[in-house]
């Protein structure tokens, strides 16, 4: 084996390096971005449920509660 072999070795090593370096930082981003999503998503459930409980009441004497129904 000569140099030049040697170099062109440690030049593909290093770049798969890179790869697997650059991979990982793509993965960890995608990561990041799918739990600000499931977050959101779940924020806004919340906020579908306590609206439609807010309707619910709004519009049904028996659970508007005492003092606040209509005779």
């Amino acid at each position: 084996m000569n140099q030049g072999d040697g170099r062109g070795r440690l030049i593909f090593e290093l770049g798969g390096c890179v790869a697997v370096t650059l991979s990982l930082g793509f993965v960890g981003l995608e990561i990041r971005q799918n739990t600000t999503a499931v977050h959101s998503a779940t924020r806004q459930a919340i906020a579908d449920q306590a609206n439609e409980l807010n309707l619910a009441m709004a519009t049904d004497a028996d659970l508007a509660g005492p003092g606040l129904s209509t005779p």
